[in-house]
């Protein structure tokens, strides 16, 4: 995780994490960045703390994308669930489209399209990234030609990596593929058997 950050001086409201951690902040940047905040705030708030049901790395991500000039240069994959769920949850303006923009560039050192292109891709299909998903579905098509998700010896890192619903789907498609590889070659050699066959008694 990055440094922890911290806000520009001259904030007059404090955000608690639900692990005690306060960040003194600027409520009006809040209110303009998100919707949430901007119900939430009223006059009687400002000058309080205001309790937040999320942890202060969440708190942290999410004050990445609400203050100018504080984005990150890069998100690894480990972060990317996190400020994907807590700019929607907060619903913070544009946000999306910035790490879109920053995940579909797959920059050092983090590389997310590179490093899994499958989580990856199942995390834009999610938040609707576009240019994600169309940046990593190429290496999505390479990556499940690599990985034998019929592998039972794996099943328990397979489960831990992926949803459940979409590895069932996966083993499905790959099960499905490798039944129709082996019907058309065996069919084809056993149609080859018996021209050769039939060649040979004419």
């Amino acid at each position: 995780m990055q440094p922890l950050f911290k806000p520009p001086s001259g904030g007059d409201l404090t955000l608690q994490s639900n692990n005690g951690i306060k960040f003194v902040v600027h409520s009006t940047i809040l209110k303009i960045a998100s919707s949430v905040f901007s119900n939430m705030f009223t006059a009687s708030t400002v000058k309080d703390t205001v309790q937040l049901t999320k942890n202060a790395s969440n708190v942290l991500y999410l004050l990445w994308f609400i203050y100018p000039n504080r984005l990150p240069v890069t998100i690894s994959l480990d972060e990317l669930p996190i400020c994907l769920l807590i700019t929607q949850k907060y619903n913070v303006g544009g946000a999306l489209e910035v790490i879109d923009k920053l995940v579909a560039m797959d920059g050092s050192p983090h590389k997310p399209l590179s490093l899994d292109p499958i989580q990856t891709y199942q995390l834009a299909v999610q938040f609707n990234l576009t240019k994600t998903k169309s940046a990593v579905a190429p290496l999505v098509t390479a990556a499940i030609g690599k990985t034998n998700f019929c592998d039972l010896s794996k099943l328990q890192e397979y489960v831990h990596t992926y949803p459940l619903l979409k590895l069932i789907c996966m083993m499905n498609l790959q099960a499905m593929r490798s039944k129709a590889l082996f019907d058309i070659l065996f069919h084809f050699k056993t149609a080859a058997s018996a021209g050769l066959n039939l060649a040979m008694t004419m």
